[in-house]
């Protein structure tokens, strides 16, 4: 099966949204003051070999609101598709959904893809007051691999919640909030074992709490590696009481997440 209309179905977008077109990489160097590392990477045809835009969710095209406030933007959420080499799959592709969100102003919604694994990934922003035409980036939510065509069932689940039919179109905010409860139900299956859709406001607690863990995970690998360094036995026990510490908030922690 080709990608394009597996990922169609996927999101099963309006006939009237979708309206595939190639990207080509010069938009980059163009509209953009890239990096000179990020230029080589989108530059690199062994890495990315191109992008596509699937859909332009707008007023126009999906009969959705535009919202507008002080701190956000909803005009236009874009679907973006890149297609990467297998072999730089692996060690591309959060990267390259991160410099898209960077760059482009929009909400994305962007699927990185090789040969049988595609990540996908949204991002929070909000204006940057000092230039309007640039975004702050407060969140990215990038998924693990997920095998196409024959994703696993938990992946199978969090996938059938992006249809368009299933997500809350009352505007454009509201459509980019679901997404985000999606990715925060498909995340909580590391510690519940299971996919949940839970509200906007829980999904954001559910998130902030899955940040605290992965710090305090963090926070344990630099105890450890500390406490191998040392020849005093009152700081190793000093950082292994520090390190038993973290592992009982981690649990604490987890255990908020199955309420």
């Amino acid at each position: 099966m080709e990608f394009i209309p597996f990922i169609s179905s996927v999101f099963a977008l309006p006939a009237t949204a979708v309206n595939i077109q190639k990207l080509p990489k010069t938009f980059f160097y163009k509209s953009f003051d890239l990096l000179p590392s990020e230029k080589k990477m989108i530059e690199d045809p062994a890495i990315l070999e191109q992008f596509e835009i699937l859909s332009l969710i707008n007023p126009r095209s999906a009969n959705i609101p535009a919202v507008h406030t002080e701190e956000e933007t909803y005009d236009e959420i874009i679907f973006l598709l890149v297609k990467t080499s297998s072999l730089h799959f692996e060690s591309h592709k959060t990267r390259i959904a991160e410099v898209l969100h960077k760059y482009i102003p929009n909400h994305l919604m962007v699927v990185v893809y090789g040969d049988d694994k595609m990540l996908l990934s949204i991002a929070e922003k909000r204006i940057n007051q000092n230039d309007n035409t640039k975004r702050i980036i407060t969140q990215v939510y990038c998924t693990e691999n997920i095998n196409w065509p024959n994703p696993v069932t938990q992946h199978q689940l969090f996938l059938e919640k992006l249809a368009f039919h299933e997500a809350n179109t009352f505007n454009l905010q509201q459509y980019y909030q679901y997404f985000i409860q999606c990715f925060s139900g498909l995340l909580l299956t590391e510690s519940t074992g299971q996919f949940r859709l839970r509200s906007f406001e829980r999904s954001k607690q559910d998130v902030a709490v899955m940040n605290q863990i992965q710090e305090l995970n963090n926070q344990i690998i630099a105890l450890q590696n500390q406490a191998k360094k040392q020849k005093q036995m009152y700081e190793m026990v000093t950082l292994n009481t520090m390190v038993a510490e973290n592992r009982a908030a981690i649990k604490k922690l987890r255990d908020s997440l199955e309420n």
